[in-house]
């Protein structure tokens, strides 16, 4: 091949090579073109011979290297074109060598092969062929040779009888014994033993075939390929592995900065000259009277670049700066070279014990052949030996030397100081330090730009680990084994960790006693998780709510497989337990030991280590947050030791019943419901209907269509314009709410009518202000005023129900968040500092009497919904529901107590006085509150309502909270003296009782008590499926 083909080749093996990760840079490129220019004619071995030293480094390149020129020396025996170009290379050779030659003319059989194409090709055609050929030639041969037939009848009769003789008789010793000719008698001898070898050569010939087709078999270019299946890249959900939350971690080097740090990485110029002449240097010289000198220019050159890998680090399962360091580098065409140290730099870093297999000895090499190089060190700088820091600075000699440590700055000690005495650094491994010292080692004037440095001082809180850190390893030991991935995204959602100088902190979780790392994540030692866990309780709500975040966003959708989506949800019940959501964890591991896939022991290993606050810990056991009575009941064998409190405290026992009463909705829109008065039937709203209002019986399921006395339009309304709906308590009408803040008042038959009418009345009320979209709204216990207000804003108003009268009112110095009526008739509102204040109401019979605005009680947070009542000593309780999801209680002229219970915010609060939250011997204890959320969330809560010797703390007293977005349930109105609720269940709208337990006086019952879940049996709808009670 000519010169300019050879050249073709050498650049498009150039580029395959790179394909291929294997590092090709400028040096190889100049000297396989340098190797070219030696002759005008090359033959493909010659090529290969000189080629594959050039551009194969390693070993198993080798092969690679020669298999590549022999590909692209070798002409295409079919073209393959593929309509979509996927697959295909393309190499343009502009300029490189002779222009395409022409295709030579087609001659006229394969013109007529191609013609005859298709029936060539065919699988009857060879035997169709064959046949009609014996055919024709059969009788042609009979009628030439039909003489000859009988002699040849003979011959072939002798040639089977001296194939029987020789089977019987193959020495021939009965044709000796028989006499006769002698020269017939050799003839047939010689036919014997003819045939005798050759029947013997064939079956050695036979066998000599079969052994070679067998290794045929056997060779790996021959074997069978079994067919490869495609496999969704995000798997199939069959296997759900904890390792894998959090998905692909973020790069180190993100692509700006990585070509910002090559771009640092600048020339040096050399003592070579190029041909191109120098024209100042030149113009300088002879202006200085030196005309007879010429100055060329040096030729510029980039660094070899070195990185030294500690192979042996923990670290280099998630740190991937090396890595990444490299791949940019090589893209951009610089030569780099990786060498990987295990136990030390003059240490051989194979099995071989050879000196010259080992980094320092790459090292001198390297130095012999290129010259300038920057040697880059990744690696756990503390397991570097004295003779290993005397060969790092040796190096210096060659160009920069910088030193990476893959762990936090918090960790380094004196033995980093060799480094920095040197001028290595040391620098964190990270991409912005990177950065920096390449600035500091290129361009000094660019050093301080993005340098990272840690906010985080003071002494540690907990081994090594700073408040902030702490906090942090406490969310990441919630799940185990905890992938570098998923702590990362904890770590960024940490106010005071986000920045990019805790890139590395990841490093001091694994620098924990007894913590160790794998491709899978980070297992921290069983002590030391249990002491983090036991210190969830001390991380603040706002930070707890968003780890929450991150790992709602971690787990996903639960898997489709049923032994995935179990380890799932035990692996999301096992985070969570230590966080608000801790009744939601509770019923998932209630759930999950029910199936029976995880292993009982392990499971109850588990759950039996867990305590409760305020008892007595031991060795191996975990703290919980708050007390949670019921998780004895998910124990296999055994029970939790009982709470240390000498009056033996018992829980009351919250559950919902089954659906008494079912009836079908619009399903596209959510309806409104609220109770009548006497809680024996309900108002529904279908927004998506024709006929919105509707009387539903509570008891018998009977549906009565309101009729509207006034239409709608009337008031320029739609059905789906409605957002609130309100019943007096008296059952004397209603209010309902619309959009743009517009009130509506519903009217009843007359007094005399023990029941609403089947016809409905709307009468609109001139509020004289703005209310939004979200109007406060509050209606006196007796059903004669109405008190309104805009959240946020500091006026609210109060109107009489039935009189057309200007509303009364009221202004606070603060801004509103809340409003409601107490039980004896005075008005109260919240404002966002958290204060309560009692005002005077337009009554006609206030039992307040009180003047002016007075503060009631005072809670720590803004208020989404309170409530008071009167104990059974006659004394006043405020209970309040924050917004952070908090549950507190006060007594006027007494401080406030709060328990963070509920993990989404309230909308409505319920208080049942009657309705004791436990036992202590013979006493009753608590008051049971329920709260609802504003998408319908539902739990009921015991709190203590008196401190005293037998105060317990705030607890879910309901055994299976209510959550729309796990259960796809959600909870539209509360009857509290009848104790019903009306739950939205998909299409249809279900009055559920709510079922309440106390242990009486002298039973004996646990201090926690098995989770019960009540089946929920599935009822057959109007128009066939199975719908979920």
């Amino acid at each position: 091949m000519k010169r300019a083909t050879a050249n073709a080749v050498a650049q498009a093996l150039t580029w395959r090579l790179r394909d291929l990760r294997i590092r090709v840079g400028t040096v190889e490129i100049e000297q396989a073109m340098a190797v070219l220019q030696s002759q005008d004619d090359w033959s493909e071995t010659s090529l290969k011979q000189v080629l594959v030293p050039i551009f194969a480094k390693r070993q198993e390149h080798r092969n690679v290297v020669s298999v590549l020129i022999g590909e692209f020396l070798t002409p295409p025996d079919h073209a393959i074109i593929d309509p979509a170009g996927a697959g295909t290379t393309e190499f343009k050779l502009d300029g490189l060598g002779p222009g395409p030659l022409p295709p030579p003319p087609e001659t006229w059989w394969k013109r007529l092969r191609r013609r005859f194409a298709p029936v060539l090709e065919a699988k009857w055609t060879p035997r169709a062929l064959a046949l009609f050929g014996t055919v024709l030639i059969v009788p042609v041969i009979i009628f030439l040779f039909f003489r000859a037939f009988h002699q040849l009848w003979e011959r072939i009769g002798a040639v089977f009888a001296g194939l029987r003789g020789a089977f019987q008789d193959p020495l021939g010793n009965s044709l000796a014994e028989r006499g006769g000719d002698i020269e017939n008698l050799q003839i047939a001898l010689l036919v014997r033993h003819t045939v005798v070898s050759s029947l013997a050569a064939s079956g050695v010939l036979l066998i000599l075939i079969a052994m070679r087709l067998t290794r045929s078999k056997k060779s790996p270019g021959s074997r069978r390929r079994d067919p490869i299946v495609d496999r969704p890249p995000d798997g199939d959900g069959s296997v759900f592995r904890v390792g894998s939350l959090g998905g692909q971690p973020p790069p180190f080097l993100d692509p700006s900065l990585a070509s910002e740090v090559v771009e640092l990485i600048t020339y040096r110029q050399t003592e070579r000259l190029r041909k191109d002449l120098d024209l100042r240097s030149t113009v300088d010289r002879r202006v200085r009277g030196d005309l007879d000198s010429l100055v060329f220019q040096r030729r510029k050159e980039l660094p070899t670049v070195v990185l030294l890998v500690d192979s042996a680090a923990d670290c280099r399962h998630w740190n991937t700066l090396a890595e990444e360091f490299q791949v940019a580098l090589e893209k951009r065409g610089l030569r780099v070279e990786t060498l990987s140290y295990y136990s030390g730099l003059s240490k051989p870093s194979s099995y071989s014990s050879s000196s010259s297999d080992t980094v320092e000895a790459t090292l001198l090499g390297l130095a012999e052949r290129t010259g300038w190089i920057l040697t880059a060190v990744f690696g756990d700088l503390k397991r570097l030996s004295g003779q290993d820091i005397s060969i790092l600075s040796a190096q210096r000699e060659q160009g920069p030397v910088l030193a990476f440590d893959y762990t936090h700055p918090r960790l380094w000690d004196i033995r980093h100081s060799p480094f920095e005495m040197m001028g290595m650094g040391p620098f964190p491994a990270t991409g912005y330090a990177l950065r920096r010292a390449l600035a500091t080692a290129f361009a000094p004037d660019r050093g301080a730009i993005r340098a990272a440095k840690s906010t985080i001082t003071g002494k540690p809180a907990y081994w090594h680990l700073s408040k902030p850190h702490l906090e942090w390893a406490i969310a990441c030991a919630m799940v185990e084994p905890v992938s570098f991935s998923l702590a990362e995204k904890l770590r960024r959602a940490h106010p005071d960790l986000s920045g990019p100088a805790e890139g590395l902190a990841f490093s001091l979780l694994s620098a924990l006693p007894e913590s160790w790392l794998s491709r899978e994540g980070l297992r921290f030692a069983p002590n030391i998780r249990r002491e983090l866990l036991s210190k969830a309780a001390e991380i603040p709500k706002d930070l707890q709510m968003a780890f929450l975040d991150v790992f709602d966003a971690a787990f996903g959708e639960e898997p489709a497989s049923v032994t995935a989506g179990e380890l799932w949800r035990y692996t999301r019940a096992q985070a969570e337990l230590f966080t608000p959501r801790q009744a939601r964890a509770l019923q998932d591991l209630a759930d999950v030991k029910a199936c029976g896939i995880i292993d009982p022991e392990a499971f109850d290993d588990f759950v039996g280590r867990l305590r409760q606050p305020g008892l007595r810990e031991e060795a191996g056991t975990i703290r919980l947050r708050s007390a949670m009575p019921k998780l004895s009941g998910l124990l296999s064998k055994g029970e939790f030791p009982p709470i240390v409190d000498p009056s033996d405290i018992q829980f009351a026992d919250w559950s919902i019943g089954l659906s008494d009463v079912r009836i079908r909705v619009n399903g596209d829109r959510s309806p409104l419901a609220a109770f009548f008065a006497e809680g024996q039937s309900f108002l529904t709203i279908d927004k998506g209907g024709t006929e919105p209002f509707s009387r539903v019986d509570a008891v018998r399921g009977n549906r009565q269509t309101l009729t509207q006395l006034t239409s709608l339009s009337n008031f320029d309304l739609a059905p789906s314009d409605f957002t609130q709906i309100y019943i007096f308590p008296n059952g004397q009408g209603g209010l309902l709410a619309a959009r743009n803040g517009r009130l509506f008042n519903l009217v009843k038959g007359s007094e005399s009518e023990k029941e609403w009418l089947p016809n409905i009345a709307l009468q609109e009320i001139k509020t004289e202000m703005d209310l939004g979209d979200d109007p406060l709204i509050a209606l006196s216990p007796n059903g004669s005023h109405i008190a309104y207000a805009r959240a946020g804003s500091g006026e609210i108003a109060v109107v009489a129900a039935a009189a057309d009268e200007r509303p009364t009112k009221f202004q606070i110095a603060g801004t509103l968040t809340a409003i409601a009526y107490s039980k004896r008739g005075a008005l109260l509102c919240a404002d966002a500092s958290g204060d309560i204040l009692e005002l005077s109401a337009d009554d006609p019979a206030p039992s307040s009497s009180a003047s002016g605005p007075s503060r009631l009680a005072n809670f720590d947070g803004p208020i989404a919904a309170f409530a008071d009542f009167y104990g059974d000593d006659d004394r006043r309780h405020v209970v309040a529901a924050l917004a952070d999801g908090r549950v507190a209680i006060q007594e006027p002229g007494l401080s406030s107590r709060s328990y963070d219970l509920l993990p989404w915010r309230p909308r409505w609060i319920t208080v049942f006085p009657d309705r004791k939250a436990a036992m202590a011997g013979s006493q009753a204890l608590g008051v049971s509150i329920a709260v609802t959320g504003a998408e319908g969330e539902f739990d009921i809560v015991g709190v203590d309502s008196a401190a005293g010797d037998n105060e317990f703390n705030a607890l879910s007293l309901l055994d299976h909270s209510i959550e729309p977005s796990r259960d796809e349930l959600a909870v539209l109105a509360i009857n509290p003296e009848r104790r019903r609720i009306i739950v939205r269940n998909g299409s249809y709208l279900e009055v559920r009782p709510l079922v309440y337990d106390l242990p009486e006086v002298g039973e004996t019952v646990p201090a926690f008590q098995r989770i019960s879940v009540p089946e929920q049996p599935a009822e057959e709808a109007d128009r066939g499926g199975a719908v979920p009670a």
